[in-house]
Protein backbone atom coordinates (compact mmCIF):
# COMPACT_ATOMS: atom_id res chain seq x y z
CA UNK A 1 0.00 0.00 0.00
CA UNK A 2 2.79 2.32 0.54
CA UNK A 3 4.77 2.11 -2.49
CA UNK A 4 0.97 2.51 -4.32
CA UNK A 5 0.88 6.16 -2.42
CA UNK A 6 4.77 6.83 -3.02
CA UNK A 7 4.81 5.75 -6.84
CA UNK A 8 5.30 2.73 -7.75
CA UNK A 9 7.94 4.39 -10.54
CA UNK A 10 9.73 6.06 -7.60
CA UNK A 11 9.95 3.12 -5.31
CA UNK A 12 11.08 -0.33 -4.92
CA UNK A 13 10.31 -2.94 -3.20
CA UNK A 14 12.05 -6.20 -1.67
CA UNK A 15 9.53 -9.64 -0.25
CA UNK A 16 10.58 -12.44 1.01
CA UNK A 17 13.63 -14.06 -0.15
CA UNK A 18 14.37 -10.28 -2.21
CA UNK A 19 14.30 -8.58 1.41
CA UNK A 20 17.95 -9.46 2.45
CA UNK A 21 21.52 -7.57 3.44
CA UNK A 22 22.06 -7.61 0.11
CA UNK A 23 19.45 -5.94 -1.48
CA UNK A 24 19.47 -3.61 1.01
CA UNK A 25 23.52 -3.16 1.25
CA UNK A 26 22.93 -1.90 -1.90
CA UNK A 27 20.13 0.04 -2.46
CA UNK A 28 19.47 1.91 0.78
CA UNK A 29 22.38 3.89 0.39
CA UNK A 30 21.29 5.29 -3.13
CA UNK A 31 17.43 6.17 -1.17
CA UNK A 32 15.48 8.99 -0.23
CA UNK A 33 13.31 7.00 2.05
CA UNK A 34 13.79 3.72 3.21
CA UNK A 35 10.65 2.04 4.90
CA UNK A 36 11.59 -1.27 6.52
CA UNK A 37 8.69 -3.46 7.12
CA UNK A 38 10.03 -6.49 9.62
CA UNK A 39 10.95 -7.87 13.23
CA UNK A 40 13.02 -6.16 15.34
CA UNK A 41 15.22 -7.78 18.41
CA UNK A 42 16.44 -5.20 20.69
CA UNK A 43 19.50 -6.39 23.09
CA UNK A 44 19.60 -4.14 26.16
CA UNK A 45 22.79 -5.68 27.13
CA UNK A 46 24.81 -5.79 23.92
CA UNK A 47 22.99 -2.97 21.60
CA UNK A 48 25.56 -3.47 18.76
CA UNK A 49 23.97 -7.00 18.42
CA UNK A 50 20.37 -5.34 17.87
CA UNK A 51 18.72 -6.54 15.16
CA UNK A 52 16.12 -6.57 12.21
CA UNK A 53 15.10 -9.63 10.57
CA UNK A 54 15.47 -9.69 6.91
CA UNK A 55 15.39 -13.20 4.63
CA UNK A 56 18.56 -14.81 5.31
CA UNK A 57 21.32 -14.13 3.15
CA UNK A 58 24.92 -15.53 2.14
CA UNK A 59 25.53 -15.75 5.91
CA UNK A 60 22.47 -17.40 6.14
CA UNK A 61 21.57 -15.58 8.92
CA UNK A 62 18.58 -13.36 9.30
CA UNK A 63 19.92 -11.07 11.29
CA UNK A 64 21.13 -7.81 10.26
CA UNK A 65 22.97 -6.26 13.57
CA UNK A 66 23.30 -2.99 14.21
CA UNK A 67 27.52 -2.65 13.86
CA UNK A 68 26.75 -3.75 10.17
CA UNK A 69 24.14 -0.55 9.76
CA UNK A 70 26.93 1.63 11.50
CA UNK A 71 29.39 0.70 8.60
CA UNK A 72 27.13 2.30 5.72
CA UNK A 73 27.02 5.09 4.27
CA UNK A 74 23.51 6.00 4.08
CA UNK A 75 22.78 9.80 3.57
CA UNK A 76 19.20 9.07 3.62
CA UNK A 77 16.09 11.51 4.33
CA UNK A 78 13.88 9.22 6.06
CA UNK A 79 14.23 5.98 7.28
CA UNK A 80 10.71 4.47 9.38
CA UNK A 81 11.31 1.14 10.81
CA UNK A 82 7.79 -0.51 10.96
CA UNK A 83 8.81 -2.98 13.62
CA UNK A 84 8.04 -3.85 17.71
CA UNK A 85 9.85 -1.88 19.94
CA UNK A 86 12.72 -0.40 17.49
CA UNK A 87 12.98 2.55 19.30
CA UNK A 88 15.32 1.09 21.98
CA UNK A 89 13.45 2.89 24.97
CA UNK A 90 15.08 0.28 27.29
CA UNK A 91 18.84 1.49 26.23
CA UNK A 92 19.95 4.20 29.12
CA UNK A 93 23.07 6.22 29.45
CA UNK A 94 26.13 5.29 26.88
CA UNK A 95 24.70 2.30 25.55
CA UNK A 96 22.18 3.86 23.32
CA UNK A 97 25.25 5.24 21.39
CA UNK A 98 26.02 1.64 20.12
CA UNK A 99 22.31 0.59 19.24
CA UNK A 100 20.04 0.26 15.98
CA UNK A 101 18.95 3.77 16.53
CA UNK A 102 22.57 5.35 17.06
CA UNK A 103 23.98 3.15 14.13
CA UNK A 104 21.52 4.77 11.48
CA UNK A 105 22.30 8.16 12.67
CA UNK A 106 26.17 7.54 12.79
CA UNK A 107 25.39 6.21 8.77
CA UNK A 108 24.34 9.77 8.00
CA UNK A 109 20.12 9.39 8.14
CA UNK A 110 18.97 12.69 8.98
CA UNK A 111 15.78 11.24 10.48
CA UNK A 112 14.01 7.99 11.92
CA UNK A 113 10.53 7.27 12.85
CA UNK A 114 10.68 3.87 15.22
CA UNK A 115 7.80 2.39 17.04
CA UNK A 116 7.90 2.42 21.16
CA UNK A 117 5.96 -0.26 21.41
CA UNK A 118 4.38 -3.80 19.48
CA UNK A 119 2.82 -2.83 15.90
CA UNK A 120 0.15 -3.65 15.24
CA UNK A 121 -3.05 -4.20 12.26
CA UNK A 122 -4.09 -1.18 14.21
CA UNK A 123 -1.27 1.11 14.53
CA UNK A 124 0.10 0.13 11.34
CA UNK A 125 -2.63 2.41 10.23
CA UNK A 126 -0.81 5.30 10.29
CA UNK A 127 1.68 4.84 7.82
CA UNK A 128 0.05 4.91 5.09
CA UNK A 129 -1.56 8.44 5.91
CA UNK A 130 1.47 9.49 7.15
CA UNK A 131 2.95 8.62 3.67
CA UNK A 132 0.54 10.08 2.07
CA UNK A 133 1.16 13.70 3.66
CA UNK A 134 4.81 13.26 3.27
CA UNK A 135 5.00 13.25 -0.41
CA UNK A 136 3.20 16.65 -0.53
CA UNK A 137 5.50 19.35 -1.39
CA UNK A 138 6.53 21.75 1.91
CA UNK A 139 5.63 19.29 4.22
CA UNK A 140 8.22 17.37 6.48
CA UNK A 141 8.21 14.37 8.18
CA UNK A 142 7.05 16.18 12.02
CA UNK A 143 4.11 18.01 9.79
CA UNK A 144 2.79 14.64 7.87
CA UNK A 145 3.27 12.34 10.81
CA UNK A 146 1.33 14.75 13.43
CA UNK A 147 -1.62 15.20 10.32
CA UNK A 148 -1.11 11.41 10.31
CA UNK A 149 -2.13 10.90 13.99
CA UNK A 150 -5.06 13.49 13.91
CA UNK A 151 -6.73 11.81 10.84
CA UNK A 152 -6.18 7.89 12.56
CA UNK A 153 -7.69 9.69 15.81
CA UNK A 154 -10.77 9.99 13.72
CA UNK A 155 -11.33 6.51 12.64
CA UNK A 156 -12.88 3.60 13.90
CA UNK A 157 -12.12 -0.06 13.15
CA UNK A 158 -15.32 -2.95 13.31
CA UNK A 159 -14.21 -5.94 14.88
CA UNK A 160 -15.81 -9.24 13.63
CA UNK A 161 -17.49 -9.99 16.91
CA UNK A 162 -19.71 -6.96 15.79
CA UNK A 163 -17.62 -4.49 18.45
CA UNK A 164 -16.41 -1.13 17.04
CA UNK A 165 -12.96 0.25 18.74
CA UNK A 166 -11.93 4.27 18.32
CA UNK A 167 -8.41 4.77 17.14
CA UNK A 168 -8.40 7.95 19.25
CA UNK A 169 -6.68 5.95 22.42
CA UNK A 170 -2.65 7.11 22.32
CA UNK A 171 -2.07 3.08 22.30
CA UNK A 172 -3.05 3.60 18.39
CA UNK A 173 -1.72 6.91 17.27
CA UNK A 174 1.01 7.52 19.32
CA UNK A 175 3.19 4.46 18.90
CA UNK A 176 5.29 6.26 15.94
CA UNK A 177 8.25 8.53 17.17
CA UNK A 178 10.09 11.12 14.82
CA UNK A 179 13.70 11.26 15.56
CA UNK A 180 15.49 14.10 13.53
CA UNK A 181 19.58 14.16 13.88
CA UNK A 182 21.67 17.15 13.89
CA UNK A 183 25.11 16.90 12.41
Amino acid sequence: QVRDIIGRGKSRAFLKEDFNAVNFERYAPQSRVIHIATHFVGNANHPQYSALLFSPGEDNTPFYHAHRVFRLNLPVELVVLSACESSEKHLLGFQGLSGMTASFRRAGVRAMIMSMWPVDEHSSRLTPIFYAQYKTPGINAAHALHIARLELMKKTAFLGNGLKISYAHPFIWANYILYYFIY
